[in-house]
C-alpha cells in the first residue's frame, strides 16, 4: 500500500499528548525540520499544527519508496529465528517492559509529550508532574536540526541536564516514511547529528541516557488477504541504517510495527521480521544495540467476534474483532519478549467509541482505542509477568504448541497457546487441542486464566486454543 510521505529530518522523540491521528504514521502532511515558517498550504487538521520550531509542508511528496524492497546495500535474509548466538549480550533495560501511547500506566512508561516548541523545562514540568509511568520523550522540532552540530550539541545539553533522570530520548518520528531515512545522503546527516546528541550527553554529564531512533515496520499485504509477506514490507530501511555510521551512536532501535493492512497473527510475521533486524544489528557498528518497540498495536472494531473494514489514508484495511485484538495484544508482546525486544508500549490512541464497516468507510486512525476486553489482556498480561524475567523459555511440548515461560523468584507465568502454520492467518480459531497443566507446566499451579483473565480450571487438561491462557505457578 503506498502512502503519501514528505522529507523529514532528524527529530528528537518525546511523544506528545495530542491527536494521534496527527502524531502516529502521518500519511497526510508531515512537519518538516529546521526553524522556518509556516507553510499556508498545510490543512490545519489533527496531522501536526505549525510552531515556532518547524514548518508543515502538505503531501506533495513521494510515495514510501521502501516498500520491502532491498536497497543498495544487497539483498535482505528473511529466513530463520534469531538466537543471539550472532552477537554479544546485552544486559535488560531497567524498569518495565510495559507502556501505553497516550494512554495512563502506572509503574510502566508512557508516551504523552512531544517538544512542538516545548523547552527543556516545560518537559521537566510534564515528566514531574506525570503519575501515568515514566515518559519516553519524543523532541519533535527543536533543537534547529538545519543548524550546525555545535549549536545543537548546545541546544540538547539543556535538554540533557534539565531532565537527567528520563532514561530513554528518541529521535526521529518514523522517518523512513517519510523521506529521511535511508538513502546514502540522509545518512550521512544522520551520523553528523547524531554525533552532535552524543557530545550534548557527554556535556551534560548524563552518559546514562539512552539514545533511541524511531523506526516504522511497516507491511503493505492486501487488507482481505491471508499474507504475511514480511519482504512487502520497510524492512529494507533497517538493514540501510544499520549498515551506515550513524549505527554506531544509537543504543536503541525503536521500532513502531504495524501489519498493514490485514493484520494476521503475529506468529507468521513478528519474530520473523525480527530476525531479520537482529541479524542486521550483529553486524552493524554497535552489535550491542537493543529493540524497543515504541508504538504498536491493530484498529480494532465494535464487533466482539468479526473484524471491519476501514479506511487508511485512501487505503483500505482491516480492523479486528474485540476478541481478536485482545489476543493479538497477548501474541505480540510475547513473541516480542521472546525474540529480545526490551519494551513494548502498545498504542491506545483516543477513547475508544466503536468502529464499524460503513460507507464511506471509518478512519482508522479513529479505532485505534482499547476496548475492554483488550484492557483486560493487557491488564492480565502484566499481573502474571509481575515480578518476572521478561526473556521467555519456549518450548513446543506436542506439535501445534507454543508455551513462553516467564520465570521469577516467586514462581512463574506461563502462557501457552496453539498454532497450526498458516491455515488462519486472520482471526484463527484453529486447533482446539485437549492437554494436560503438566504437559505445559511441571510446576505447582496456583491459577489458570483466560486471555481476558477470567478463570479457567487449574487441574487436569485444558481445551487450548490459538486464544493465550495465563498460567500461574509458585
Amino acid at each position: 500500500m503506498n502512502r503519501s510521505v514528505t522529507r523529514l529530518s532528524l527529530v528528537l522523540a518525546v511523544l506528545a499528548s495530542c491527536d494521534e491521528g496527527a502524531l502516529r504514521r502521518d500519511r497526510g502532511g508531515s512537519v518538516l525540520d529546521s526553524g522556518g515558517m509556516a507553510d499556508a498550504s498545510a490543512a490545519p487538521d489533527g496531522r501536526g499544527s505549525a510552531d515556532s520550531g518547524g514548518r508543515l509542508e502538505d503531501a506533495r511528496g513521494t510515495t514510501d519508496a521502501g516498500g520491502g524492497k532491498a536497497d543498495a546495500k544487497g539483498k535482505v535474509d528473511v529466513t530463520g529465528k534469531w538466537d543471539g548466538s550472532s552477537g554479544p549480550v546485552t544486559p535488560p533495560l531497567a524498569g518495565s517492559p510495559f507502556g501505553l501511547v497516550h494512554g495512563c500506566a502506572p509503574g510502566g512508561n508512557q508516551q504523552n509529550w512531544w517538544d512542538q516548541g516545548g523547552s527543556p523545562s516545560s518537559l521537566k514540568s510534564h515528566a514531574s508532574s506525570a503519575s501515568c509511568g515514566t515518559e519516553i520523550p519524543l523532541i519533535w522540532t527543536s533543537p534547529n536540526w538545519n543548524a550546525p552540530p555545535s549549536s545543537i550539541t548546545t541546544a540538547m545539553t539543556a535538554y540533557f541536564s534539565t531532565n537527567p533522570t528520563l532514561p530513554i530520548w528518541q529521535f526521529g518520528w518514523e522517518e523512513n516514511i517519510k523521506g529521511h531515512c535511508c538513502t546514502s545522503a540522509n545518512l550521512t546527516t544522520l551520523a553528523s547529528q547524531f554525533a552532535a546528541v552524543v557530545a550534548a550527553r557527554t556535556a551534560a554529564k548524563t552518559p546514562n541516557i539512552k539514545i533511541a531512533y524511531q523506526m516504522v515496520f511497516q507491511m503493505n499485504n492486501s487488507y482481505s488477504g491471508t499474507s504475511a509477506n514480511i519482504t512487502n514490507s520497510s524492512i529494507g530501511d533497517f538493514a540501510a541504517l544499520l549498515a551506515s555510521p550513524a549505527a554506531a551512536m544509537i543504543d536503541l532501535l525503536a521500532v513502531h510495527p504495524y501489519a498493514w493492512n490485514n493484520y494476521p497473527t503475529p506468529e507468521l510475521w513478528e519474530e520473523q521480521y525480527l530476525a531479520v533486524i537482529k541479524s542486521e544489528i550483529a553486524k552493524s557498528a554497535n552489535p550491542k544495540m537493543q529493540i524497543i518497540y515504541t508504538e504498536g498495536g491493530a484498529p480494532v472494531c465494535s464487533s466482539v467476534k468479526s473484524g471491519c473494514t476501514l479506511d487508511e489514508f485512501g487505503a483500505t484495511v482491516r480492523g479486528q474483532g474485540q476478541q481478536e485484538n485482545a489476543e493479538y495484544l497477548v501474541k505480540h508482546h510475547v513473541l516480542a519478549f521472546n525474540s529480545g525486544v526490551q519494551m513494548v508500549l502498545w498504542y491506545e490512541g483516543k477513547q475508544f467509541s466503536g468502529c464499524s464497516t460503513t460507507s464511506p468507510l471509518t478512519s482508522a486512525e479513529s479505532c485505534f482505542g482499547m476496548p475492554p476486553l483488550t484492557v483486560a489482556a493487557h491488564q492480565e498480561l502484566q499481573a502474571c509477568m509481575s515480578g518476572k524475567s521478561r526473556a521467555p523459555t519456549y518450548r513446543s511440548p506436542q506439535a501445534g504448541v507454543r508455551v513462553y515461560e516467564f520465570a521469577g523468584a516467586s514462581g512463574t507465568c506461563t502462557i501457552a497457546w496453539t498454532h497450526d502454520g498458516t491455515t488462519q492467518a486472520v482471526a484463527p480459531t484453529l486447533p482446539v487441542l485437549s492437554v494436560s497443566l503438566a504437559t505445559l507446566t511441571s510446576r505447582t499451579v496456583t491459577k489458570v486464566s483466560s486471555t481476558t483473565g477470567a478463570p479457567l480450571s487449574s487441574s487436569g487438561s485444558l481445551s487450548l486454543s490459538p486464544a493465550p491462557v495465563f498460567i500461574y505457578t509458585n
